[in-house]
C-alpha cells in the first residue's frame, strides 16, 4: 500500500501560489497512491490580512485539492491556522 502524506501546504501570499498547488497535485497523482492524507495548515499565517486577490487565489488553490486521486480515498485534517481563519 502506498500512502501519500501532504503536510502543511500553507498556500496564500507567503506560501504556494495556485500554479504551485497545481504542480504539486499533478506530481502527487503521478505517484498513484492508494491513500492520500492532507494535513493542515492549508492557509498561510497572514491570509486574514491579505488582499481580496490573494484570498481568491487561496480559494482556487483549495479547489485544486479536488483533483487528488487515490483508490482508497483522500482524507484531510485542518490545522490550527485553518481553524483560526474559519476554514
Amino acid at each position: 500500500m502506498t500512502v501519500a502524506v501532504l503536510a502543511a501546504p500553507e498556500f496564500g501570499p507567503e506560501g504556494l501560489d495556485t500554479e504551485g498547488v497545481q504542480r504539486l497535485i499533478t506530481r502527487l497523482n503521478a505517484k498513484d497512491p492508494d491513500l492520500v492524507v492532507v494535513m493542515g495548515d492549508f492557509t498561510s499565517p497572514n491570509l486574514a490580512q491579505a488582499s481580496m486577490e490573494d484570498r481568491f487565489a487561496d480559494t482556487l488553490s483549495l479547489g485544486a485539492f479536488a483533483r487528488l486521486e487515490a483508490e482508497l480515498g483522500v482524507e484531510a485534517v485542518m490545522g490550527p491556522l485553518d481553524a483560526a481563519y474559519g476554514r
